[in-house]
């Protein structure tokens, strides 16, 4: 395998360790990068749990080898903005190990004009080592040289009379339409959020009432921002369990936004992630994991809920939730 290879809007240097995402290095721990390098040297092939411990670990004990592998991975899709539910990057094929299933390409040795690629795979020319492209000998080509000062005088011209069309428009309020458009701007569109059941990937069956109940309160701390609608409770627990495309769902419950996220529980201990997605664009609007010891789990849920509603009140630029006693 190369030392350097490329997927999506990341660069991964296999020889030094560095993941970079549109030219900007990245932080990831020794282990989650272990875990990166063994799927891009086998990409398309799966990777077994068993070649992931002995890479991590070697020949040493680990009594919760199981839960170990599953947070390691779990950072190194938080880093990569990737999903269990819709994975772009990493296929996870239950109790077996995981897959890369995204395109890699080679970063070539030889300098080449230097190509940008952002998280939608569009792609542009900037030229060699970042340098803009230009002319080989410009003084050769007076057409050349004297073409900016043309177009420039021409831009400026132009730009000139936009901005005196603009004022004519701004002072002139012929019929109200200007208040018209302005009362319309101040009432933006009240969007729909639908939190889907979490996961529960604890062994133990009887865990799963800590995932169904982090749903409900998770609904109940969002559906109090006012600013947004969200999906009742009763209608989204129809997908418990199951793993539906996310646009047909969202189809179905006429959502904006979908939440998806998942509980793993081990003793005391617990691990909450959820992700956020935007369906019309399939962008990851939100991804947060939370590592709660469980001396109180109902101030666990609760505490989870509200920084979790904040970001998302944050994130879609809400209002804040009016001031007042909370129930």
């Amino acid at each position: 395998m190369p030392g350097a290879v490329r997927f999506g809007c990341f660069e991964v240097d296999l020889d030094s360790g560095h993941l970079l995402k549109s030219g900007v290095k990245l932080k990831l721990r020794d282990q989650s990068f272990q875990v990166l390098a063994s799927l891009l040297e086998h990409p398309g092939r799966v990777v077994t749990r068993e070649e992931l411990r002995q890479r991590l670990w070697r020949n040493e004990v680990f009594v919760d080898f199981d839960n170990n592998l599953n947070g390691i991975v779990a950072r190194l899709r938080e880093t990569l903005g990737d999903s269990t539910r819709h994975p772009r990057f990493i296929e996870t094929l239950p109790k077996h190990g995981y897959r890369f299933i995204a395109p890699v390409e080679t970063v070539p040795a030889i300098p080449a004009p230097e190509v940008q690629v952002n998280c939608f795979g569009d792609r542009t020319a900037s030229g060699v080592s970042g340098l803009p492209l230009q002319a080989q000998n410009p003084a050769q080509d007076p057409i050349a040289v004297a073409a900016p000062h043309h177009w420039g005088r021409r831009t400026l011209i132009a730009a000139l009379g936009i901005l005196m069309i603009i004022g004519l428009l701004l002072n002139f309020n012929g019929g109200g339409w200007r208040d018209d458009l302005a009362g319309h701007a101040s009432r933006p569109r009240i969007q729909t959020l639908a939190v889907l059941p979490f996961d529960s990937l604890s062994a133990d069956p009887g865990q799963a009432y800590f995932a169904e109940s982090m749903t409900e309160v998770l609904i109940t701390e969002i559906g109090e921002l006012g600013s947004l609608r969200v999906v009742s409770r009763s209608s989204v627990m129809q997908y418990s369990g199951k793993h539906s495309p996310l646009e047909e769902v969202a189809r179905q419950l006429h959502a904006d936004e979908v939440m998806e996220g998942s509980i793993a529980r081990s003793g005391d201990k617990v691990r909450i992630t959820a992700d956020l997605f935007e369906v019309s664009t399939r962008r990851l609007l939100l991804a947060v994991t939370y590592y709660r010891d469980l001396g109180d789990a109902l101030a666990v849920q609760e505490q989870v809920a509200r920084d979790i509603t904040e970001r998302i009140r944050a994130k879609l630029k809400l209002p804040r939730r009016a001031p007042g006693p909370r129930p």
